[in-house]
């Protein structure tokens, strides 16, 4: 019976491993785990986001943000922009907007795959982006996901089986000392 139970253990683990590791590789892949990136606020309120990297505020100023995070520069008009832009639906799902006043979305080629470019005010005035690129290697990544999450399950398994064996093992051999005497 003991037998049966720890095979049930390695495959129940298995299943968990790979449901689990599915799930990490679908919630990786959606951005569930992209972080807002804060920029900066320009001298002015921005009420409006031109394109990424571009503010317009409320004295009708435009602002370019102009160095990593917090530099933003006052330029008199927005550069031409000749990059590529795909649909937003081609770059996968937004993340949650609720607490900005506006924001701007722009999804680009990004090698074999694509870039989701967000910016953002916030109610404070501060800009915000948030960029998830996918890639080639993800739609594997996801494929393989399974497998390798069964993997692991499993080598977790054999570990907490082996630990179950050796314990009854020992327990076996105290009892049989304890049998024979001194």
């Amino acid at each position: 019976m003991k037998t049966l139970k720890r095979i049930g253990l390695l495959v129940l683990l298995s299943a968990i491993g790979a449901v689990v590791l599915f799930l990490y590789a679908r919630a990786s892949m959606n951005g569930v785990f992209v972080q807002w990136e804060y920029l900066g606020k320009p001298s002015e309120t921005p009420v409006e986001i031109i394109r990424p990297g571009f503010v317009k505020t409320d004295t009708g100023n435009i602002y370019q943000q102009s160095c990593g995070s917090g530099c933003w520069e006052k330029i008199d008009t927005v550069p031409p922009d000749d990059r590529i832009y795909w649909k937003l639906s081609s770059c996968g799902s937004l993340p949650p907007l609720k607490k900005y006043t506006h924001s701007k979305a722009i999804c680009q080629p990004w090698g074999v795959g694509s870039t989701l470019i967000v910016d953002a005010i916030a109610k404070d005035g501060s800009i915000y982006t948030w960029q998830h690129s996918i890639g080639e290697g993800d739609s594997m990544m996801l494929l393989f996901s399974p497998f390798l999450g069964a993997a692991i399950g499993f080598l977790i398994g054999v570990i907490v089986v082996l630990t179950g064996i050796f314990s009854d093992m020992f327990d076996w051999l105290q009892q049989r000392a304890e049998q024979k005497g001194p």
